[in-house]
């Protein structure tokens, strides 16, 4: 088996207790939706947070000519992109922000979030969450949405799926390193949404010391 002699940019530090890593997204151009239900300020234990449409976010309209100059993304780049949100919230002093995109999988709602800015350089694009050596690899929560007012995240337990799949109970392709106590999820798009499928509704996967309840600001 081949080392993983890299740095995953995971949402442990930012956000989660645990959670679980894949190299490929869940969410291709055909699969992305949106959901207005989302958008708007929620509240919960951890803080405050934002959640923008990417095109309508202060992200965009801070950094766009930094990052797309007089070139935006074009075909299936920008409907990925232009269809996904930016969620802002503080910890700790520090403002970070992440790019969420939705699809639905059978009866389930998910989302794919990826870390994309901190506060740490404040009025320019800051990559101190991807740093050199790092690859970009993306988390998966379960979303669940009650009268618009209520919204819970349910995060992969990665504790508990390296378990079954070391032990051979579950089947998904991923590569350890044990020198570096690294795990990621390495199978493609199709069968993480194949996974998904048929295990969207098994609760041991979604542990409620991974679940964060929301409610929206007034």
């Amino acid at each position: 088996m081949k080392s993983i002699f890299i740095i995953i940019t995971c949402i442990t530090a930012l956000f989660l207790t645990s959670c679980i890593s894949s190299l490929h997204p869940i969410i291709t151009a055909d699969k992305i939706i949106t959901d207005n239900r989302i958008t708007g300020s929620w509240s919960s234990q951890e803080g405050e947070y934002l959640v923008e449409p990417f095109l309508k976010s202060k992200f965009f309209n801070e950094h766009k000519s930094q990052l797309f100059g007089d070139s935006p993304p074009a075909g299936k780049d920008s409907l990925l992109l232009f269809r996904s949100y930016v969620i802002t919230y503080n910890k700790e002093g520090i403002k970070y922000e992440l790019l969420g995109a939705l699809t639905r999988i059978g009866q389930n709602l998910f989302m794919n979030l990826i870390p994309i800015n901190s506060s740490a350089m404040p009025g320019s694009y800051d990559n101190s969450l991807d740093p050199p050596g790092s690859i970009t690899t993306y988390t998966i929560a379960k979303i669940e949405i009650s009268n618009n007012n209520s919204l819970v995240l349910h995060f992969i337990d990665g504790g508990f799926v390296y378990d079954q799949v070391i032990a051979g109970r579950m089947k998904i392709k991923h590569e350890k390193d044990d020198l570096f106590d690294t795990f990621i999820i390495t199978a493609s798009t199709a069968e993480l949404r194949q996974f998904l499928e048929k295990y969207g509704h098994d609760k041991r996967i979604f542990s409620k010391e991974n679940g964060y309840t929301f409610t929206r600001k007034k």
